[in-house]
This record gives structure tokens, C-alpha cells and sequence, in this order.
């Protein structure tokens, strides 16, 4: 359990009615007891099959209010599994949903940002709010301008700095509470959470596609549009170990199925250069054209090249294609890396199908679908 000094300060501010509002929408239901002084709840099982029982606090004016209600936030992070610092934001603002943004490496572990940079990275954060809510308005690949309502939905947001370690803030999205049970039950929500569905979604499919270098199924997502791409590549320092991590905290007024939606993202190294090409992609409105390219591997790059290691797994060909590149890098699975290998030890040419893309200085192709060595 956490120690009560771990404590966001902001748990001073619950009060009974936040509290008990709360556990009443996570289900745990209020049962007799016979200290008037305290409430009874009972939530989900415990290991043994009973129910775990949570004494809360009556009032407010008990000497030990503060204590008591610590170590119920403490309790509930156990349970929750969650930081008790997110717990607390949701009792006190339980109509919020909340996202966690986080950049982490060398350049933020003091928890701040060089001013030359710190413009450009909010300006981004409302961007991406901004084209999230215009993707879930009206989905298209590219806006050239923001739609009002959109706008609006984003000026709405609240800005909250969190704790050093890395560069992080969160925003609260405020959402319309349900007006009865059968909303909840038949998951009626409203716009702002519609909107931060779409957003989660659209990262999580984003993240799936560059980690695995397929793609294809991104832009078969229609509320991820290209806006939302470059707002994630100005949120990234121009350093090599940048990280964005993105995550959610639900509001608890909405229960929402979290086996379903990504409760967190994360992008780094080559996922802003495959994010960059599909930005592209999706501004000029047309998926990206598959290519066929033959040649010879004059280079090759691995953590670990004997055993093909968990880092990228690269390749570059010298292209005899026409009407392509002369040298294009290629992103290989461990069997495509060994092939390669030993077709550069043995002079022989690769056939490869994938997305040609251009990233700074030099070509890439991506989502490899065929691959392999010339006979």
C-alpha cells in the first residue's frame, strides 16, 4: 500500500459527497453499519470469494478525515491498480476524462522543456485535440482548416502540469454526466467522450501499424487523419531518444470496457519517420503505392546481426529497378535480416514489394509483403 506521503496534494479537496459519488459509480454498493460515524461499502471479491469492504468517512469534520480518507485512496490504488494520484483527479473531477501526455529521455528527465520547444509542443498538444474531435465531427483523411465545433470541444479542455521524472501534463476533456442508468447501460455517450474513443482508437491502431511496419489497416481507420499524424510529430523533441507516451483515465461517471480501448501509447526512434509517411499519405488523400524493387544489399545495420536482436533490422539496396531510387533502406523481420545477409555474402540480388516512401534525406520502404533473394 502507498505510504500516505505519496499523496497528490490535491486529496485535501475530496470531500464525503466526491467520495462516496464515486465508489457508487465503480458498483460498490453501501451496506448498514453500526458506527454512525462511518460508512460501509462493499466492492468486488476478494481472493477468497468475499467481498472487499471499504470504511469510509462520514464526515468531515472527523479529526481523522484526512488520514482515513488517504488510506481509502491508497486501498482503492491497490485495487484499481492505478496510482493513487489519478484516482484522486477522478473523484474530484469525476466528470473529466483524462489524458496523460509524457515525453521521456535525456532531454526531459529534470521534468522540463527548453523554451524553443515548449511553443511548439502545446501548440501541437491542441492540435491534436482539435482533429481528433474534427475526425469523430466529420471523418476525412486531411482538414484544411478546423471545423468551429471542433475548436470549441478543445478550448473547453483544461491544461493540469504533473509531476517531474519527465516532461508531463495532463488534460481534463469535461464530459456531460448520464442522465440515468439506461444511458449507461446502452452506452449512450456523449460527443466528448465519442471524441476521446476515436482519439484512443486511432492512436492504438497507429501504434500496431509502425510497430509492426503493416500499414495498410491505418488508413482504414477514418477518424485518424493526417492533422492528427503532425500534431504527434510536434509534440516530439528533435533528439534521438524522444519518447510520447499518451494514456487515459476514464471518467468513472461513463463506465467504459478498457479490454477494448488502449489505456496508453507510445511512439520513439523510427515510429515518427513511418508516422511522417503516413501523415503524407493521407494528406494528398490517396493510400500509398506499393513497389517492386530488385537489387543488391551493400549495407546492413542490427543490434544484434548474428542472431537478428530485438532493434531495427535494416537493409539497404543498391536498386537496379527503373524509375526508382538508387538506394532505398529496408525495415526486415529476423528471417528476412538472415536472408539478406547471405545474399550479400554471396553477391545475389533481393526482390522485394513494399510502401516507397521518402524520409529526409533518403528513400524507405515499408510494410514489407514480399520478400525474397534472386535465384
Amino acid at each position: 500500500m502507498e505510504s500516505p506521503s505519496a499523496y497528490d496534494p490535491l486529496a485535501a479537496s475530496i470531500r464525503v459527497a466526491d467520495l462516496r459519488g464515486y465508489l457508487v459509480a465503480k458498483g460498490w454498493e453501501i451496506k448498514p453499519f453500526k458506527r454512525p460515524q462511518v460508512v460501509r461499502f462493499e466492492g468486488p471479491p476478494d481472493d477468497d470469494g468475499h467481498p472487499i469492504v471499504l470504511l469510509m468517512p462520514a464526515s468531515e469534520q472527523l479529526s481523522d478525515y484526512s488520514r482515513r480518507v488517504q488510506e481509502l485512496v491508497a486501498s482503492l490504488a491497490v485495487i484499481e491498480q492505478r496510482p493513487s494520484a489519478e484516482i484522486v483527479r477522478n473523484i474530484i473531477t469525476p466528470t473529466c476524462d483524462i489524458l496523460h501526455f509524457r515525453l521521456a529521455g535525456a532531454a526531459t528527465v529534470t521534468g522540463t522543456l527548453e523554451f524553443s520547444f515548449v511553443g511548439q509542443f502545446f501548440a501541437s498538444l491542441r492540435n491534436l485535440l482539435v482533429f481528433a474531435a474534427c475526425g469523430e465531427f466529420r471523418p476525412q483523411p486531411f482538414f484544411p482548416r478546423a471545423l468551429k465545433q471542433a475548436v470549441h470541444f478543445a478550448e473547453k479542455c483544461r491544461l493540469r502540469p504533473a509531476p517531474a521524472g519527465s516532461f508531463r501534463v495532463d488534460v481534463e476533456t469535461p464530459i456531460v454526466p448520464p442522465a440515468n442508468a439506461a444511458q449507461v447501460q446502452l452506452k449512450a455517450y456523449p460527443i466528448e467522450r465519442l471524441i476521446m474513443v476515436s482519439l484512443m482508437e486511432g492512436l492504438g491502431q497507429l501504434q500496431h501499424s509502425v510497430g509492426s511496419g503493416k500499414t495498410d489497416s491505418v488508413f482504414q481507420h477514418k477518424r485518424l487523419n493526417a492533422n492528427i499524424c503532425e500534431a504527434l510529430l510536434g509534440m516530439r523533441p528533435e533528439v534521438k531518444d524522444a519518447k510520447l507516451e499518451v494514456g487515459v483515465s476514464w471518467s468513472p461517471t461513463w463506465p467504459i470496457d478498457v479490454q477494448i480501448l488502449p489505456s496508453d501509447v507510445a511512439f520513439e526512434g523510427r515510429d515518427f519517420e513511418q508516422i511522417d509517411a503516413i501523415g503524407r499519405a493521407l494528406r494528398a488523400g490517396d493510400e500509398p503505392q506499393r513497389r517492386q524493387l530488385q537489387g543488391r544489399v551493400i549495407r546492413l545495420a542490427a543490434d544484434d546481426p548474428v542472431r537478428g536482436g530485438a532493434g531495427p533490422l535494416l537493409a539497404v539496396l543498391d536498386v537496379e529497378t527503373a524509375n526508382a531510387p538508387a538506394h532505398v533502406e529496408i525495415a526486415l523481420t529476423p528471417e528476412q535480416y538472415r536472408q539478406a545477409a547471405q545474399a550479400h555474402l554471396e553477391g545475389l540480388k533481393i526482390i522485394v514489394r513494399g510502401i516507397l516512401e521518402r524520409s529526409g534525406r533518403k528513400w524507405q520502404l515499408f510494410d514489407i509483403a514480399d520478400f525474397q533473394v534472386a535465384k
